[in-house]
């Protein structure tokens, strides 16, 4: 077509399209390597039609594909060629690459004007033109000159300087003299001075933002971003989305997935796998609803609403998985300036550096020159993000280019309806800004931020900026970041703050964030003059705050009048019960409110402050006033008593731990720190924190310990407890390193019975030593050893009622799966604190007499076992007789008991049996209807029914590392290998083995190992390291899809969880997870000891044998020459497509039970 269209016309074109074909090899990137013989193919078309490419000015590659690292291709395959003739007419035409959020393709945009040019009258340097050395008359004379004048009228000569003058300008070095070739060396020139032609300067201060920018990145974290996306990580992202959130443009919340998953589940995993993998376009998932919800009451100005975007379920999980990739890499990659959203931080640690800050300033000492601190005030912050500098920002930060394009396709593929009183408006397509409902848009923002963060931190590192600190050893800080909440902290001087107003313009022009300076405000310490004051004034443009004022919803100075300072707290809560019909609402309603709203809203101050007594006195009155008469002023029951929360930060790398130890405690630990002098209101409300939780703490003993052996509370899952009492040496004390063999996580076991007496000896034999050189200090209430308010408030509270810690029996009942109501129910009975007839005697209300029997005084006891009617019921359900006749005073020791005695699931169903017979009870009182035996019997079946259905809609568990209990061992599916591990330990001689087999989906043996461990461990570490050895014999074999088995639920359980675990068998599953993290389709099971046979007996094998076995699709000769025909060995192990069904066997352990049998 090109060459027939050159053929047929000879007036001057152009031409411009998708082409499908490049010309040099660097138009490709990524992908196969390009073909020569196409690019000279096409190359040669263009030129036998006197076609020359024009080269864009803004942009290169016009078509991208792929997402991932190794199929990511992009080329240049669109663009505008054009006739000589007409890039002479032409010479001011340009060429614009713009990308397209609905296409791979990007436009090509063919300017054929260029930019009105301004006339300048100041004139060019002088320059000595080369057609100027072909005059042969030099040196120049009159008479030459006038010989010269006269041969100008010739034209060939005027030919040869034309052609001359040209071919200096066209650069041309290897077309040598001959022909004129002038119309060539004009086109040259003219393509030469276009392409030098300077038609404006831009500032660039993106440059200096993406310079300041560290690399943070490596190439093992490109590999697991860009890595294909799993079934299994979509699971898991669906099942971290609100179900209850409003839905996108499609109508679908995240319900009706769950609700319909057996339907939709498969093509809705399938669905999300295309977009995250990059064969199907985001354009028809990323539709989003604008809703603009009030600020303030009656708005009417459009900046008193805030827009909200409304995206659709499908898009959310799509986006989820990706953060899920993504965070943990934040911490790497934003600075420990800011706290929002990183892993690892927390919003409390930005406010207690605030809060030292502040507090230095207000102090007198120091002179007149200690600082400022600047509030800013973003405009929009969200909505003004550029995304060219977002993905610019991620790729200096090393993110993979196939990452990034992934990134681009969920921010520039969106199109807008604002949705305002149930009417949508027409479609619109934004070109920058992030939403505000997307999951990825927090940690986009995070990078964005960055840019300011990075500049900040260069000026300081150049002493352009100093910033402030709290005390004389510690950090200096110029800023704080918590998502769009940005303090400034300068010292007063003029040069820091001109410079931190450079800084902000400088953001402002790259990333589109703008601050609103009148808004902002600027807060001097004390004793700074006025004269310095005015002239920040004039140079920021701000307003001075008299008082530090908030931040991040806290008082950032709490004076003398401490009740004054936190009565806020008081009054949202106060306000929240009042706004609410909560008298309408069940115990089990109650509940729900209270937790998640009135004891909510103080846990964030009692994180960073010590709240007054009398403020936790109101808001415990208000709650404990409503939980028992359902409003706020009435007074009811006050038959439980409230405690506090308590909150402790522990976390040595954060900079609020920085800060606080060069303040407080530079040359101690943090347990022995002391009150300082001129503290702080946040030190204060620490150090009595500290005493109150002191005792749950202790020291794990590293390689190179310098814990104390008797003085400091030391051990590895929980400290030792000594048998003996040693003497030790005041001034130098024993240390536990002594007791060590050094350099190696191994104790000197002959010196340890020396000194210790055999018990001791024992204790600290079966102690794991750390294989790190350091201590770390864990909390011992927590498996994990990290400290948390949940374990420290549980602990603190059990401290209190010595009843709940010799029973134990809340945990259990909260642990119930059953409705909340009947928890409730529970946690009341533990308490017997159910309005029984002695209550209500005891209240002088009545005889107290049991309304089912009229014969005994109505004690909780006695209406729900002692009671005639009650323990025919309770025969009747099959519970053993154990329970029903037990004999005692205490429904908490009753309770105890069953507890005991049944299985978790007939507990569960003995907690509904109890609450039915209650509202039995109370359903005589009121309505004079006695319920029947049997419907009583078959309604707490149904209830448990019920619930299990509600807690799990989808069918099964999102999560890859699951807890079965299958109690024989079955095959795995097809394509799957099963791999079942198992450890022993001998406690006496300290001797540990494990023993790993493999089997494939018919049975046959694929492999395994049997084979000693040194050095000694325990039983429990034994275990986590026979996990580590069969993950890694699935990854060494290469068994990507592999199940491993084994029956340590615990380590199954320490796999499973993803938040981090500092004790010792932490540290020695670090190589398992890590493991893990590269096969993601491996998945860990518990199973029972009876389906792990196999692997528990060539474990127990290997431990009385010195010589380990390796076999490979056979079974070990070691083990089955003992054994007599038959199938072997492996054969003794029953199988077992499926588990028990919850129908095949009785809960309460009773050969008959009703309510299985009468559930319909």
């Amino acid at each position: 077509m090109i060459s027939r269209l050159a053929s047929t016309s000879s007036l001057p074109w152009c031409m411009g399209g998708d082409f499908n074909e490049i010309i040099h090899s660097d138009e490709k990137r990524g992908g196969r390597k390009p073909v020569r013989s196409y690019m000279e193919e096409f190359f040669q078309c263009l030129r036998g039609a006197d076609l020359w490419d024009i080269r864009p000015k803004v942009g290169w590659f016009s078509w991208a594909s792929g997402t991932r690292a190794k199929t990511y291709v992009c080329k240049r395959i669109d663009r505008f060629v054009a006739k000589n003739d007409w890039r002479l007419k032409f010479q001011d035409c340009s060429i614009e690459t713009i990308p397209m959020a609905m296409s791979d393709h990007s436009a090509i945009l063919l300017k054929m004007v260029g930019e009105e040019r301004i006339c300048d009258t100041r004139k060019d340097y002088f320059k000595f033109d080369f057609c100027w050395a072909n005059e042969d008359q030099c040196p120049i004379t009159d008479v030459n000159c006038e010989l010269r004048r006269k041969a100008l009228v010739d034209l060939k000569e005027v030919m040869d300087k034309d052609e001359n003058y040209w071919f200096q300008r066209s650069r041309v070095a290897w077309l040598k003299d001959g022909d004129r070739n002038s119309s060539f060396f004009h086109a040259r020139a003219n393509g030469r001075r276009k392409k030098n032609r300077i038609e404006g300067l831009l500032t660039a201060p993106d440059e200096e933002i993406l310079q300041a920018i560290d690399r943070c990145v490596s190439q093992s974290d490109n590999d697991l971003l860009c890595r294909a996306f799993s079934a299994e990580e979509v699971t898991s992202a669906f099942a971290q989305i609100n179900p209850s959130k409003a839905p996108g443009f499609d109508g679908l919340s995240g319900h009706f997935f769950r609700s319909f998953w057996n339907i939709v589940g498969c093509d809705f995993v399938n669905l999300c796998l295309c977009l995250l993998n990059g064969t199907m376009d985001f354009n028809f998932v990323n539709r989003t609803i604008i809703v603009l919800i009030p600020k303030v009451d009656s708005p009417t100005l459009m900046k008193q609403f805030r827009p909200i975007s409304l995206c659709s379920v499908i898009y959310k999980v799509v986006s989820k998985a990706i953060v899920n990739r993504l965070k943990p890499l934040m911490h790497g990659c934003i600075a420990e300036n800011q706290c929002a959203f990183v892993p690892g931080r927390r919003i409390s640690d930005n406010f207690l550096v605030a809060h030292e800050l502040i507090h230095y300033l207000k102090g007198s000492k120091n002179g007149p020159n200690k600082g400022a601190a600047i509030k800013l005030d973003m405009e929009k912050a969200y909505d003004r993000v550029e995304w060219g500098f977002l993905l610019d920002v991620m790729l200096r930060m090393g993110f993979d280019c196939s990452f990034v394009n992934l990134v681009r396709k969920c921010i520039s593929t969106v199109s807008f309806q604002v949705r305002i009183n149930g009417v949508l408006s027409d479609s619109f397509i934004p070109e920058r800004g992030l939403r505000q409902g997307d999951p990825l848009s927090p940690y986009l923002f995070l990078f964005c931020a960055q840019g300011l963060s990075a500049l900040l931190l260069k000026a300081q590192s150049r002493n352009e900026i100093k910033g402030i600190r709290a005390s004389i050893r510690g950090p200096r800080i110029s800023h704080l970041l918590y998502a769009d909440d940005n303090p400034l902290f300068v010292k007063n001087s003029m040069e820091e703050v001109c410079k931190v107003k450079s800084i902000l313009n400088q953001y402002e022009k790259a990333s589109g964030q703008k601050v609103n300076f009148e808004k902002s405000s600027i807060y001097f310490s004390p004793n700074t003059p006025d004269a310095d004051r005015m002239r920040f004034f004039n140079e920021l443009g701000v307003v001075e705050a008299s008082e530090p004022g908030n931040y991040l919803g806290l008082p950032l100075a709490v004076g003398k009048g401490k009740r004054v300072a936190f009565n806020f707290i008081r009054d949202k809560t106060e306000k929240r019960i009042q706004g609410w019909t909560k008298r309408l609402l069940s115990f089990g309603g109650r509940e729900v409110f209270i937790k998640s709203v009135v004891q909510a809203l103080p846990a964030y101050a009692m994180s960073c402050y010590l709240i007054p007594d009398g403020v936790i006195e109101d808001i415990r009155s208000q709650a404990r006033s409503y939980w028992w008469s359902g409003k706020q002023n009435e007074r009811g029951w006050a038959l439980v008593a409230w405690d506090k929360i308590w909150r402790l930060i522990q976390d040595e790398n954060s900079l609020v731990f920085k800060v606080f130890k060069a303040k407080y405690f530079p040359s101690t630990s943090f347990f022995e720190a002391k009150l300082a002098d001129r503290h702080s209101y946040a030190w204060a409300s620490i150090m009595k924190a500290k005493e109150a939780l002191r005792e749950g703490f202790f020291w794990r003993v590293g390689i190179d310990s310098k814990v104390s052996m008797f003085a400091d509370k030391w051990g590895d899952s929980k400290p030792l407890s000594w048998s003996e009492r040693y003497l030790d040496n005041v001034e130098v004390p024993v240390g536990v390193g002594e007791f060590m063999i050094p350099g190696c996580a191994r104790w000197d076991e002959n010196k340890l019975n020396r000194v210790l007496i055999a018990d001791d000896a024992s204790k600290v034999l079966n102690t794991l030593i750390a294989s790190v050189h350091t201590d770390l200090m864990l909390w011992s209430h927590h498996t994990s050893g990290m400290y948390s308010a949940k374990s420290g408030y549980n602990w603190l509270k059990l401290q209190n009622s010595p009843l709940l810690i010799a029973e134990g029996i809340w945990n259990e009942v909260a642990r119930a799966k059953v409705l909340p109501k009947i928890k409730i129910f529970g946690w009341r009975l533990c308490h017997e604190a159910i309005p029984s007839g002695l209550k209500i005697k005891q209240a002088k209300l009545g005889d107290g007499l049991c309304p089912l029997c009229n014969r005994e005084v109505e004690s909780a006891l006695h209406v729900l076992k002692d009671c005639p009617k009650s323990k025919t019921v309770l025969n009747l359900s099959g519970l053993p007789q154990a329970v029903v006749e037990w004999s005692g005073d205490s429904c908490i020791r009753w309770l105890s008991f069953a507890r005991s005695v049944l299985l978790s699931e007939g507990f569960d169903l003995f907690l509904a049996l109890l609450w039915n017979i209650w509202n039995r009870r109370n359903k005589l009182v009121h309505d004079g209807d006695l319920q029947s035996d049997r419907e009583i019997i078959v309604n707490s079946s149904n209830l448990i029914g019920d619930y299990k259905i509600t807690i799990n809609p989808i069918g099964g568990s999102c999560e890859v590392l699951q807890i079965t209990r299958s109690r024989n061992w079955s095959k795995p599916n097809r394509d799957e290998v099963k791999i079942n591990v198992d450890g022993a330990f001998c406690k006496s001689s300290r001797i540990a083995a494990f023993g790993v087999v493999a089997r494939d989906a018919h049975g046959m043996v694929l492999g395994g190992l049997a084979r000693k461990i040194v050095p000694p461990f325990t039983t429990e570490s034994t275990e986590a390291l026979v996990f580590t050895e069969g993950i890694r014999f699935a990854s060494e074999n290469g068994w990507n899809n592999a199940i491993i088995e084994g029956d340590a639920i615990s380590i199954v359980y320490r796999l499973s969880n993803q938040s981090q675990d500092f004790s010792t068998i932490g540290l020695l599953l670090n190589e398992a997870r890590r493991l893990l993290t590269d096969l993601p389709s491996l998945k860990v099971f518990y199973v029972s000891r009876d389906a792990n046979r196999v692997a528990h007996t060539l474990a127990q094998w290997a431990l009385s044998n010195h010589n380990p076995v390796d076999f490979f699709l056979d079974e070990p000769e070691c083990i089955n020459s003992g054994k007599s025909g038959g199938l072997g060995f492996f054969a003794a192990e029953s199988v077992a497509i499926g588990g028990l069904s919850s129908m095949n066997f009785n809960p309460f352990s009773a050969p008959e039970n009703p309510l299985v049998n009468l559930a319909p």
